[in-house]
């Protein structure tokens, strides 16, 4: 069964899950026209159902809410899910929300971190078999002819982008330009359009009832040609030579200058919010001219693993590869304290030996940037199999890349697969 091409939008995270599948039933009692119902089979590969979660900042919530209503049309149509295994890695099913059920919202929203960080819960039908590797994306190639004095539309049922030419060059002019075609409705954002040439070609010297001009681009036109009625032309409207442009309503310029800069607005105009400091989320605060404001505090979480194979202690990390700074729960900039809680399981493949493990701690960095643990780490054996009874865990600072760090440590000649859930709220 191939994948369908929707995918979750851009930048959110693969759904995680605790839990293992619940398998619905491949056959069901079906009503028939005269009689009792009788049982058929419903499904050919039964599907399963996923207890999901997904964690998101303000942006990615909004993005999320609107790609629910618009491209999937309310959960009406199947798309491609990243769900993450319970061991290690990440497998692409065909996926529908099914939430709570009839009668209950397709998915459940908590807030986490005072309006800036919030938790999605839900319940996912994955239909036929798993996949290691994600759907393939398909390329649309076209042309479309129409009259400039008139209008044109693209219409397409998936989201499109890439770029768009108008090829003038059969009446001397040429004309390129770069946009997209979002949703299902129009072409538009056409971001840079140059017209050129000497002479005149009757309907096509003139171009009007332009409705908008993005991507910071100029519009410009040299010769005899002219542009009329530009609604909205971010950078700026010109003219050479015996061109005229009017009608231009308004421009401005690219205000973002530097990463992680927000595009917000003041009581008046659109305006840029600095990006904050490191470790800061920003809050809404209507004291401030821009209406936002850099808090220091946070509450995250990871999901770590390893897989060992001998006595070796071994850390824990996002990636499953050696500990750095970037795969293992960091310890911001000094002053700062993480308090950090969390679980850990660990199984052995061949004999299906488990045992598991709560743990928290507090570690603090100074200013001068040591990483250390503020007293002991608390870890207390939840259960364990008389067949892992060698198996130990530990938690320490990693003052070398200034993070958490989870260390395990197995059996010599053993293959023993790890993962641990971290949650950790930060102050600086």
């Amino acid at each position: 069964m191939a994948l369908p091409a929707i995918l979750l939008p851009e930048g959110t995270p693969a759904f995680t899950r605790e839990h293992e599948f619940e398998l619905q039933p491949a056959f069901g009692d079906q009503p028939m026209q005269t009689g009792s119902a009788r049982r058929r089979r419903v499904w050919r590969s039964p599907p399963r159902v996923a207890s999901v979660a997904l964690e998101l900042n303000v942006a990615q919530m909004a993005a999320f809410d609107d790609w629910y209503e618009q491209t999937l049309q309310a959960g009406a149509r199947d798309f491609s899910a990243p769900v993450a295994n319970l061991g290690t890695g990440i497998m692409w099913w065909q996926a529908r929300f099914v939430g709570g059920g009839q009668g209950s919202p397709p998915y459940n929203v908590e807030l986490l971190d005072g309006a800036q960080q919030y938790k999605v819960t839900t319940k996912l039908l994955l239909l036929g078999e798993g996949s290691l590797t994600p759907p393939a994306t398909s390329v649309l190639t076209g042309s479309v002819a129409f009259d400039l004095l008139g209008a044109a539309s693209i219409s397409a049922a998936v989201p499109l982008s890439g770029s768009v030419t108008f090829d003038l060059a059969d009446a001397g002019y040429t004309a390129t330009g770069v946009g997209s075609a979002a949703g299902t409705g129009s072409g538009n954002g056409v971001g840079l359009i140059y017209l050129t040439g000497v002479g005149s070609a009757a309907g096509v010297s003139t171009a009007s009832a332009v409705s908008s001009l993005g991507g910071g681009s100029t519009a410009s036109a040299s010769g005899s040609s002219t542009v009329t009625g530009v609604g909205i032309g971010p950078s700026v409207g010109s003219a050479s030579g015996t061109s005229t442009a009017t009608g231009v309503s308004s421009s401005n310029t690219n205000i973002l200058t530097t990463k992680g800069d927000i595009y917000t607005r003041s009581a008046t105009a659109d305006a840029r919010e600095p990006i904050g400091s490191d470790w800061t989320t920003p809050l809404a605060d209507s004291t401030k001219s821009n209406g936002w404001s850099w808090g220091p505090s946070q509450v995250r979480q990871i999901q770590v693993y390893v897989q060992t194979t001998g006595s070796t202690a071994t850390a824990l990390t996002s990636d499953g590869a050696a500990a750095t700074s970037s795969n293992q729960a960091p310890v911001p900039a000094g002053p700062s304290v993480v308090k950090v809680s969390g679980h850990i399981t660990a199984i052995k493949p061949s004999t299906g030996d488990v045992s598991g493990w709560e743990f928290s701690a507090v570690l603090k960095r100074t200013s001068g940037g040591t990483v250390s643990l503020v007293g002991t780490a608390s870890v207390i054996l939840a259960a364990q199999d008389s067949g892992a009874s060698g198996w130990a865990v530990a938690i320490l600072a990693d003052d070398t890349n200034k993070c958490v760090k989870v260390q395990v440590t197995g059996v010599s000649s053993t293959t023993i697969n790890w993962v641990a859930h971290l949650y950790w709220a930060q102050q600086t």
